[in-house]
């Protein structure tokens, strides 16, 4: 079970993650972030959104090396 206490919001998740909130809205749209519906708007759990930037940075050193990416 999820602690709402610990979870975060859109500017916080898109403070960690260094892109637009509108960006982390993108993401939340298509899937790629999970987030919970609540009173006060959508949250966010802190371990889906180091996740997602974990799997950016593997992306961007990948690319960086000139693997190709898909």
């Amino acid at each position: 079970m999820i602690d709402i206490a610990s979870l975060i919001g859109r500017s916080e998740a898109a403070r960690r993650l260094r892109v637009s909130g509108e960006m982390v809205s993108i993401w939340m749209r298509r899937g790629k972030l999970p987030s919970i519906a609540t009173a006060n708007g959508r949250l966010l759990d802190p371990a889906d959104v180091e996740k997602l930037g974990r799997e950016r940075e593997t992306m961007k050193a990948e690319s960086a090396r000139g693997v190709r990416v898909e």
